[in-house]
C-alpha cells in the first residue's frame, strides 16, 4: 500500500483526535450511499459498537478532507478507488464523522467505594451523648 499524504490541516486534526490503535464507538450507521463503495463493503460497523482503528485514510479529489477508518475485526475486500490521476487498490474505509473516541473509565473511583472506611471510635463521652438522645 502506498504512503498516505495528509494536508497540514488534516494532519493537525488527526493528531488531536484519532490515531491507529485508538478505540472508537460507532455513533451513526448512515454510511455513504455511493453504489460503487457500498458494493465494495461486505461488513459494516454496527451502531453503538466499539472498534479499534487499524488504518486511517484521507480522501482525494472530490473527497478531499474526508477521513476514513479501517478497523481491526472488519476486513473488507479491496477495490479500485481514484486517487488523483490514478486508480489505487484499497480497502474501503468508513467516514470518521460516524465515530467518536471512547473515553476510558477510571475504575479506581469504583474500587475506592468498596474499601470500608474506618469506623469512628466510640468513646465514653459519645455514649453519654447517645443516652441523652434516647
Amino acid at each position: 500500500m502506498g504512503t498516505l499524504i495528509f494536508t497540514a490541516k488534516t494532519a493537525a486534526r488527526l493528531a488531536m483526535s484519532f490515531q491507529i490503535g485508538q478505540q472508537v464507538i460507532c455513533i451513526s450507521n448512515r454510511f455513504s450511499a455511493n453504489p460503487y463503495w457500498r458494493r465494495a463493503v461486505c461488513t459494516f460497523p454496527q451502531l453503538n459498537s466499539i472498534y479499534s482503528i487499524r488504518e486511517i485514510h484521507e480522501g482525494w479529489g472530490s473527497q478531499i478532507g474526508l477521513i476514513g477508518f479501517c478497523f481491526d475485526g472488519i476486513i473488507n475486500p479491496t477495490a479500485y478507488f481514484s486517487r488523483g490521476q490514478e486508480e489505487v487498490l484499497l480497502e474501503p474505509a468508513f467516514n470518521s464523522k460516524h465515530f467518536r473516541p471512547v473515553k476510558p473509565t477510571n475504575i479506581d473511583v469504583f474500587k475506592s467505594l468498596l474499601i470500608p472506611r474506618e469506623l469512628e471510635k466510640i468513646t465514653p463521652s459519645h455514649l453519654c451523648d447517645l443516652e441523652i438522645l434516647l
